[in-house]
């Protein structure tokens, strides 16, 4: 899920730069939105692979704990 996180952050980044999305990227965009689009899944999270486990926590805050996490990893090792 954090690597779709990452996809979408990449492709926003480039669309608001003005330049041009890498095939890649635009075949996922494209692939997400078509099955949101055609009514395939149920939300825009489903579509980009963005839903969670049921009792699981939402994409960002699953990205802000392994952030969390990964300081007090830093900071444990001095």
């Amino acid at each position: 899920m954090l690597h779709n996180i990452q996809q979408l952050r990449e492709i926003a980044k480039t669309c608001l730069s003005g330049k041009p999305l890498e095939p890649k990227l635009a075949r996922w965009l494209g692939s997400s939105l078509d099955k949101y689009l055609s009514q395939h899944v149920r939300s825009i999270d489903d579509a980009m692979g963005l839903h969670t486990a049921r009792g699981g926590v939402p994409w960002w805050m699953e990205e802000a704990m392994r952030k969390r996490d990964q300081a007090l990893r830093k900071l444990a090792r001095g």
